[in-house]
């Protein structure tokens, strides 16, 4: 659907889908942003309407002050890299698509990590696909899964099965996977206390002229 959009068709045809760093992303940040123009006209407003109208708890937004807070963590430089990963991919459409250019960066980058922490792969007649379901996409993480998730050709929708019995009131998580909480952070917005996955990179440098 996002490809099949104006935009979309544009960037399909100048092979976007190829050269962008995070196409599906892409595309389907686009294809939000193509909707959110045509307001209550859209037949998803209901559901775009719904969607989170801030973004602060995304890295990728803090401030110069709240940047300070992660100098000396590596962390910083995936933060750094993520703005530059996202600039490179609006820069290269903007480029192929000039009237791009009418969606400034700022608002690309909202949509793009409320896309990225939404959206979920899905398998449909056979096509591998990725797309937004409403109401699944607002369960939190909890580890181990406590549900199973797929769409089901037979009955023409995305389903949510429980692998064990949710006492009644209880909260329904989902499992976003095992991750060290540097992706939570960068891509969702959230740590996990005590996570088992955290890892944290070293990196080593050396003289090259050194015969040792």
């Amino acid at each position: 659907m996002a490809m099949e959009s104006p935009i979309g068709k544009k960037m399909m045809h100048h092979g976007l889908r190829n050269s962008l760093l995070s196409p599906k992303h892409s595309f389907l940040t686009t294809y939000i942003l193509q909707e959110e123009e045509n307001t209550k006209e859209s037949y998803f407003w209901p559901f775009i309407d719904i969607l989170p109208k801030t973004f602060e708890n995304f890295p990728i937004f803090f401030t110069d002050e709240e940047k300070k807070e992660l100098e000396g963590s590596p962390f910083l430089k995936q933060v750094e890299e993520k703005i530059e990963d996202v600039r490179n991919d609006y820069e290269n459409i903007c480029d192929k698509v000039p009237e791009y250019a009418k969606y400034d960066f700022k608002r690309f980058s909202e949509i793009r990590m409320m896309v990225s922490s939404r959206i979920f792969g899905m398998n449909i007649e056979g096509t591998k696909t990725d797309g937004f379901v409403p109401m699944a996409d607002m369960l939190n993480h909890k580890r181990p899964k406590q549900t199973t998730w797929s769409y089901i050709d037979e009955k023409g929708g995305f389903v949510i099965e429980a692998l064990h019995d949710i006492p009644r009131n209880e909260e329904v998580f989902d499992s976003y996977g095992k991750k060290c909480n540097s992706r939570f952070f960068l891509n969702y917005g959230f740590i996990v206390r005590n996570n088992d996955a955290n890892e944290v990179p070293i990196e080593i440098y050396y003289n090259p002229g050194d015969k040792l």
